[in-house]
């Protein structure tokens, strides 16, 4: 690179003698050791602010890893808390429906039971054999949710009810 520019610039005396001194002591002229003095200068102010760029570069890298961190961990005590509580719904209607189950299903014929179950499984989507219960009342798949229709008194009086209207 070509020195061929001039800089002008305004000192004191002091400053100027210095200079000279500094520059006599490295065998330099006044020119060269005020452009390596710049020089050296420079490079430090633009070290300095790579530096700072990178240092505000760290630190949002540490606040978005911290609110990443506080963001999962506020997820995973979310799905734990609401999964407790999901799972103890779950096993509460669970029971409530095999006790219901259990008291209504003798006053209906075996038939009716299964074709309320077919019903039911075809509704939920799941296969009979999921579950034990499910499959001792549906010993076969071939039962055909009309059957729903026919067992018990009070649903035969209410099908003939609404038929004739």
């Amino acid at each position: 690179m070509s020195r061929d520019e001039t800089v002008k610039f305004y000192t004191t005396d002091e400053y100027k003698q210095r200079l000279k001194d500094q520059a006599e002591a490295s065998n330099q002229s006044l020119s060269e050791y005020c452009h390596e003095v710049l020089a050296a200068h420079l490079d430090e102010e633009q070290d300095r602010q790579q530096y700072s760029r990178y240092g505000v570069d760290q630190q949002i890298e540490l606040v978005i890893n911290e609110f990443r961190d506080e963001a999962s961990s506020q997820l995973t005590e979310f799905k734990s808390t609401t999964g407790e509580k999901l799972e103890l719904i779950q096993r509460l209607r669970t029971v409530y429906m095999i006790a219901l189950w259990r008291l209504i299903k003798e006053d209906y014929s075996p038939a009716r039971q299964e074709a309320a179950m077919k019903h039911a499984v075809d509704h939920a989507g799941l296969v009979p054999s999921v579950d034990p219960e499910i499959e001792s009342v549906m010993p076969s798949s071939n039962v055909q949710p009309h059957a729903l229709e026919s067992d018990h008194p009070t649903d035969t009086q209410s099908a003939t009810t609404e038929d004739s209207q």
